[in-house]
């Protein structure tokens, strides 16, 4: 039997880890013997578990021992049901945690399901894209979640296929378009509109306009890092699995956040320090040539490298 692994036994990943090995994987061993190099296991998706990201609060929903279970769909419609069947006579107690035994037998964010359907539910797609609109259509957090957590085993790879494919990231192009539409967001949202809201006395649309820049510099950080973001409830703390920039700008957008008493010139300050960042990444990786402390020069720049059918279409920021 392979001992599961895992940073922290006691998140839910890890724990579910435990579970498949020490539970479903001799269910499976001694029910299905036949099927077993056919099926792909692991735990991926939507829930904080998925990220690491649960803590004490996230136990008190949809949350347990569980795993997933990928066949194709032609052993799908022959087992899929004879599969789930099975897991549901496991013990709806594991270890002193309460297994999602109710969820496992749906088939929806665990449990037993097509890999094709897996994919399609937060694609569209059954297969990898392949064109700029394809790619486009599909929110960033989407793809952050088919492609986190963990996969156990996969003996035939047709799982695993599909989601390496996916964990390349957006094809340049695709990129270059969604950046461009990040530093022209935070561009106007942080070095114009924040500011004129303040000296105006509407400090509704100031918020307004430090939140958009926020979200627009996260998602930015992540297209710079080839990572997806992920659902606005863990946009900041995913910052800190990023490598370098990351890593710096999470402390930095916190301190924005909690000094509401900064002076209007001092948060003036915070956000060019934020955008300085930015830039010197973009011009690391030369993507940028200007010097410009503005952001939009720098979306010109990255504009210029776009082909003109694909900077009509919307980069979108779900």
């Amino acid at each position: 039997m392979i001992e599961p692994s895992g940073p922290n036994p006691m998140d839910g990943l890890s724990i579910s880890e435990r579970y498949y090995y020490l539970q479903g994987a001799p269910l499976l061993s001694a029910r299905f013997p036949e099927l077993l190099p056919q099926i792909a296991a692991g735990l991926v998706g939507e829930g904080s578990e998925c990220f690491r990201f649960d803590d004490q609060f996230s136990r008190d929903h949809d949350w347990g021992p569980a795993f997933c279970l990928w066949l194709e769909e032609k052993d799908f419609r022959e087992f899929g049901p004879k599969l789930r069947k099975a897991l549901s006579k496991l013990p709806g107690e594991w270890e002193g945690l309460s297994v999602r035994s109710e969820a496992m037998a749906l088939g929806d964010r665990v449990g037993v399901m097509p890999i094709g359907q897996f994919y399609r539910k937060f694609t569209g797609w059954n297969h990898l894209p392949t064109l700029p609109q394809e790619w486009l259509q599909i929110p960033e957090q989407a793809l952050a979640a088919c492609t986190n957590g963990q996969i156990f085993c996969d003996p035939l790879g047709s799982f695993t296929r599909l989601r390496m494919g996916l964990l390349a990231h957006y094809p340049e192009p695709v990129r270059l378009r969604k950046l461009e539409a990040r530093c022209t967001g935070m561009a106007q949202s942080g070095q114009y509109n924040l500011l004129r809201s303040f000296r105006r006395g509407d400090e509704v649309a100031a918020r307004m306009a430090e939140t958009e820049f926020i979200r627009h510099a996260i998602s930015a950080a992540h297209l710079l890092a080839r990572r997806y973001r992920p659902f606005y409830k863990w946009m900041h703390r995913s910052l800190l699995t990023l490598p370098g920039l990351g890593q710096v700008l999470h402390p930095l957008i916190k301190q924005l956040v909690r000094q509401q008493d900064l002076t209007v010139d001092a948060r003036a300050e915070a956000v060019e320090v934020i955008c300085s960042l930015l830039i010197h990444e973009l011009r690391a990786q030369n993507l940028t040539q200007t010097r410009d402390g503005f952001l939009l020069a720098h979306a010109k720049d990255l504009r210029a490298q776009i082909d003109p059918s694909l900077q009509m279409l919307d980069p979108g920021l779900d």
